[in-house]
């Protein structure tokens, strides 16, 4: 005789099999009774942290994930500490004293590194669109080199008249 299987006996099924291949699992010691699946033989340690960090192959697809993911924190912190300082807007003195900070020749280049970190997150940004839209995998590294092209063109270009007067203009006769 046939046995008719609900919908609710297969789940009630597959979920059994989860849990039992999640307290195999969990209890597993294979040969070694002292080792769970995946640890390794060295112990734990941040000489082997940084063997295990250092030994990547880090390609353009990572590079590009990486620096996405950076780029886009810095704009993080860049917009907190502008809204920091729109909150001095109420008292002029305090206001001034914000603004003059901004004068100083390190935050200049602060600013454009901040210029590299827009023009990198929004054309990789781009290229992220493009890759899942339009292209796929096999023109990956050219569109990340296309990528750093452009911001690297468009940081100098819009890097110079923000440096210019500080440092360029001084050393002239």
């Amino acid at each position: 005789m046939d046995r008719v299987f609900t919908s609710a006996s297969l789940r009630d099924r597959y979920a059994m099999g989860i849990w039992m291949v999640f307290i195999h699992v969990l209890t597993y010691r294979g040969m070694n009774q002292n080792k769970l699946p995946g640890q390794s033989d060295t112990t734990p340690s941040f000489r082997t942290f940084l063997s295990t960090v250092f030994s990547y192959r880090v390609r353009s697809g990572m590079a590009a994930w990486i620096l996405h993911r950076v780029t886009g924190l810095s704009l993080v912190l860049y917009l907190a500490i502008h809204i920091m300082g729109l909150r001095s807007l109420g008292n002029p003195l305090a206001f001034e004293a914000y603004i003059t900070g901004y004068r100083n020749p390190l935050f200049k280049f602060a600013e454009v590194m901040l210029l590299g970190s827009v023009a990198f997150h929004a054309f990789n940004g781009l290229r992220i669109f493009a890759q899942d839209m339009y292209f796929r995998s096999e023109r990956q590294k050219p569109l990340f080199y296309a990528v750093l092209a452009l911001t690297i063109i468009v940081t100098i270009i819009g890097g110079l008249p923000i440096i210019f007067p500080y440092f360029i203009t001084p050393l002239l006769p």
